[in-house]
Order: structure tokens, then sequence, then C-alpha cells
């Protein structure tokens, strides 16, 4: 009989403990999309006499993941709140548990996070054939405002307009200074007036030329272009005198 009975309690002790090893977690919210190297901060909702836990699982086993090669905790300064680079590409779950500290009772909540390889690309887009370069023309005191547009992919398609805005890094004509601006999803920007110099009559122009440093998206995913598309030659044109209308 004592036989059968540690049978019997050997069984449920092993049920329990199969039942709380593979026991899968159900996420409550996805989040797709996630470039490798992008940051996120993730928050609950503060409750005072509340403690709070977090931690990356596997989707596989539960286990809890080590940070460093799949992730790492850049804020954790807060208990309601981290902030999380995620360093690989796969599928994980975000769980934060809350436990009120005068009862010990939990509750917890799950995001599963597909993290996507980090392929982006960008090309410019030029306004005439060869594409390597792009032609304007000033304004009447001598400026040329060009306007930039690039063509921005993340795999085989436009990123969607969660990865925006973008900073766009570059420098022009070799320099070193390094100059910036903000796209939004028109991937569009300004380089500011260039001045073409004092010989406002044609054929004078002024040639520029755009070197493409790096991107970083809004989640801070930092990318650049291979070197055949680094550099983007600008011309830019006077326009004729103001002409005078005489009346006869």
């Amino acid at each position: 009989m004592k036989n059968l009975q540690r049978l019997f309690l050997l069984a449920i002790f092993s049920f329990c403990i199969l039942g709380n090893t593979f026991a899968q977690l159900t996420p409550d919210v996805n989040q797709p999309g996630v470039v490798i190297g992008a940051i996120h901060q993730y928050d609950v909702d503060e409750h005072a006499g509340s403690t709070y836990t977090w931690s990356v699982v596997d989707v596989d086993d539960n286990a809890i993941l080590a940070s460093a090669t799949t992730y790492q905790f850049t804020d954790e300064s807060i208990a309601f709140s981290r902030t999380i680079k995620w360093n690989m590409d796969g599928t994980y779950y975000l769980k934060a548990i809350e436990t009120i500290t005068a009862t010990s009772c939990s509750n917890f909540f799950v995001i599963q996070v597909d993290v996507i390889g980090d392929s982006y690309s960008v090309q410019f887009v030029s306004t005439v054939t060869p594409s390597s370069n792009s032609i304007y023309c000033a304004d009447d005191t001598a400026l040329g405002s060009p306007e930039i547009t690039l063509d921005v992919k993340l795999g085989a398609t436009l990123p969607a307009d969660t990865y925006y805005p973008m900073n766009v890094f570059y420098s022009l004509d070799g320099g070193t200074t390094e100059l910036s601006a903000s796209i939004s999803n028109t991937n569009m920007f300004n380089l500011g007036a260039v001045d073409i110099g004092s010989d406002k009559t044609a054929p004078n122009t002024t040639a520029v030329t755009v070197t493409l440093l790096r991107i970083v998206d809004k989640n801070g995913v930092i990318f650049t272009p291979v070197a055949v598309d680094k550099e983007f030659g600008i011309t830019i044109n006077p326009i004729p005198g103001k002409p005078t209308i005489t009346i006869l």
C-alpha cells in the first residue's frame, strides 16, 4: 500500500514538474518587424505597493534568456519600465510580472517580439540619366536649394511609418563637416542654400557632390549605403536674368 502511495505521489510530482516546464506562454500582444539593433521602451502601469520583474523568454521552452547575446537592457532605472536593444533575429517573449508585496499575489503580461535581420538599403533617386547625377536651377539670388530624394528599402519593401522619422547624415564635396537632415516617409530632404557664385549667366554651373554617411531610423538602427551608392552629383544651373517686358 505504501509503495502504491509513493508511486501515486511520484506521478503527481512528475506531472506538476512537466506541466510547469512545458506550459506554453500565450502572448497578449505582438510586436512584429523589430529590426536588429532597434531600441524600444516598454512600460506597464505603476501601482503603489507592487514590484516588477522583467525577463526575455525562449518561445520554445520558457527558459529565461541571458542578456547581451540576443538583447540588452539599456535602461533598468525605473521598475515598471525597460528599454531594450534587440541584438539577434528571432522570436522572443518579453514577460513582465507584477507582484503585490503585501500578499505575494502576482500576474503577468507577455509581448511576442519578432526581430528581423537588418536588411535596410538606400540609394539616391536621380532627376536625370545617368542615375548618379541630378540637375537643378538656381533662383534670382544665385542660390540653389536642391531637394534630395532617397530610395529607402527594408528588405524588398518600403519601411512602415513606425520606422520614421529617420536622420540622414551626409557631407558635401568631400568635406569633413557632417551635416544632417530629418526625413519622413517621403524620403526627401533639402540641402539648403547653395551659392553658385557671382556669375549668374549660363553656362556657368556649380557642381556639388553629396556623400551619404549613414542613416539612423526612429528606433536607433544605423545603416549605410553600399560603396557604389554612397556619392551623388548635383549640378546647379543659373537662371536667366529677370526679363523686363517693354510696353510698346
